[in-house]
């Protein structure tokens, strides 16, 4: 905890992880980033899902969203990190909702990535549940979910 700031600080990476991503951000193309960056995660509210498994599938969705990323531009996920990881959680009611927003993102050119469930609880083998999106340029996520509303 800053005690000054009232924050909790960042975790810091082990050395060879950072090692890692310094490796991988010298051989990616510059990519402009914005003043704000975010993660946003998208999941379906009409699967109706207990708290427990719904926290699982915004998990997942926001790790291998995050890994996408590192992989498209390992400083933009180093600033992300570093300005204190904002993830925003946004839902939409059907699979089709689900499918298009992960489509317009990968059309977009925005690391994403859509989880689906391996069916040994609430949900069939296969289901769509949620997308990970980002991190990213704000501005560039905004335009893909600015008529989504927030989880709730």
């Amino acid at each position: 905890m800053d005690h000054a700031t009232g924050c909790v600080k960042p975790p810091k990476f082990r050395p060879e992880v950072l090692d890692m991503l310094k490796s991988l951000a010298r051989t990616q193309p510059q990519i402009t980033i914005s003043d704000e960056i975010k993660q946003v995660v998208v999941a379906r509210r009409d699967l109706g899902l207990d708290r427990g498994k719904f926290a699982a599938q915004v998990s997942h969705a926001s790790v291998s969203a995050l890994f996408e990323a590192l992989a498209s531009s390992a400083e933009m996920c180093m600033s992300w990190r570093n300005s204190g990881s904002k993830t925003v959680v946004l839902r939409v009611d059907s699979e089709g909702e689900l499918l298009e927003t992960h489509k317009n993102a990968v059309d977009a050119g925005i690391p994403s990535r859509l989880i689906r469930d391996a069916g040994r609880t609430q949900v069939k083998e296969g289901t769509a549940t949620a997308v990970g999106i980002g991190p990213w340029n704000s501005e560039d996520i905004d335009r893909l979910t600015k008529n989504l509303k927030l989880y709730g």
